[in-house]
């Protein structure tokens, strides 16, 4: 079992079989920790995922006391040894991981600053995955939400994870919500994006369309039939059926032979409505009540028409 002690802001612990690992330990400058006593918390190791002053305040009186290993990039191992003689250390960098007595640890990307607390560099701020063999899970250190976290989701076992929400100087708890998807369920959603980052007019098709148009349906199509996604959106397909970039008896067939289970979303305006309108369980309109048209303003091409 794997047992998680908080001390507020980016600061906890970690018991792993009898092993103490403190993260960021920021507790005596923390007014809402000042119950806190920091004489009485145990640990072996200290991970430091960046050089703020609010994740490293305390390292230097844990690492005094308890004589703990610092665990960190190469920077920030190299400032404690050279500011306060603190030798204990095992420096690493992104990507690399190393087996200790407690299990395996990876430094892994966020995306940050790091400056440490005498304005030196913190070098590349990171996070940590911990896997032992009680559980792993995943600590994010102050980041933004980023595209490795689904791989850290897809290539690692997590049984959970702690994530900043604060925003601002991290993301906020829309993201870490989306980040905690990813990580848990890192083939949940996938996204595609076709076509040219321009809008297509009625007989003004160049060929790159055409092409763009048949390889996102190859794939969709490719993601109907394997019946691995509950629902499968296909944006604005009705305007590319419309424009003709696509033939509509291939999207008619997909959809008659369609795992029961997968439900597909078609959007978007259409001049000709498709026969495939026909096999919709749902048909929805939007349909327009008040239009600032009505006042005497030019509609605008491409939002309007």
């Amino acid at each position: 079992m794997i047992k998680i002690t908080f001390y507020g802001h980016g600061c906890f612990k970690a018991d792993i079989d009898g092993t103490h690992l403190l993260f960021d330990p920021f507790i005596t400058p923390n007014e809402k920790a000042s119950h806190i006593d920091i004489s009485t918390i145990p640990a072996d190791y200290i991970l430091i995922s960046h050089g703020h002053e609010d994740h490293v305040a305390d390292v230097k009186r844990f690492a005094d006391r308890t004589g703990a290993k610092l665990i960190s990039n190469f920077e920030i191992i190299s400032w404690f040894d050279k500011s306060f003689g603190i030798s204990n250390g095992h420096p690493m960098n992104h990507g690399g991981s190393w087996n200790f007595d407690f299990g395996k640890v990876k430094y892994v990307n966020a995306i940050h600053s790091s400056t440490l607390p005498d304005g030196s560099s913190g070098g590349n701020p990171g996070g940590f995955i911990i896997e032992s063999k009680h559980g792993n899970f995943y600590y994010a250190g102050d980041t933004a939400l980023h595209m490795d976290m689904q791989l850290i989701g897809q290539y690692h076992s997590i049984d959970f994870a702690l994530l900043p929400i604060g925003d601002n100087f991290t993301m906020g708890y829309e993201d870490a919500a989306i980040a905690a998807l990813r990580e848990s369920y890192p083939h949940l959603v996938d996204h595609l994006r076709s076509g040219r980052d321009a809008i297509v007019w009625r007989g003004q098709q160049e060929p790159i369309d055409y092409v763009e148009a048949e390889r996102a349906w190859e794939i969709a199509r490719a993601a109907i039939a394997s019946g691995l996604y509950k629902t499968v959106i296909l944006d604005e397909l009705n305007p590319t059926v419309d424009l003709e970039l696509l033939p509509v008896e291939p999207i008619v067939q997909a959809l008659v032979r369609k795992p029961s289970e997968t439900e597909v979303i078609i959007t978007g305006r259409c001049k000709h409505p498709p026969a495939y309108f026909d096999l919709a369980s749902v048909h929805s309109e939007m349909v327009c009540h008040k239009h600032y048209a009505e006042q005497g303003v030019d509609l605008k091409r491409g939002v309007d028409y």
